[in-house]
């Protein structure tokens, strides 16, 4: 139904599950306009000590907004309903954003853990979609 909380859900789904897909495939290297998040690689006062950024990040930032400009291009009216859609599309994309997670890996001599690399990536979508 039209206006109804199921439908919001829907618009905010839509969304998030567009950023995601396009997120996923950069960093798998399937789309020849973005990558690895580059901002994570050169943040070295984002890591803490014993460790630092590496592998390769989900560019959330890309996924977010081309979603945005594909999606919110279709609310061209300045009524209610578009600018309820528009919030809609805007919490998918933000959900997203906030469910990354951060994973690491050790390296070092039998375990050691001397050096510890980390990297943002997407949780499986249903995470996404619970938030």
């Amino acid at each position: 139904v039209v206006g109804s909380k199921e439908a919001a859900f829907t618009y905010a789904v839509s969304s998030a599950g567009v950023a995601y897909a396009i997120a996923a495939a950069c960093s798998r290297g399937n789309i020849s306009a973005c990558g690895c998040d580059p901002k994570h690689k050169t943040r070295k006062e984002l890591a803490p000590a014993g460790w630092k950024w590496g592998g390769c990040s989900v560019d959330a930032g890309y996924g977010m907004r081309l979603a945005r400009r594909f999606l919110d291009a279709r609310e061209i009216e300045a009524d209610a309903r578009s600018l309820m859609n528009l919030h809609n599309n805007k919490a998918g994309r933000k959900a997203v954003r906030q469910s990354l997670v951060t994973e690491c890996k050790c390296h070092g001599v039998s375990g050691s853990c001397s050096m510890k690399t980390c990297w943002k990536t997407l949780p499986s979508f249903r995470v996404i979609g619970d938030n």
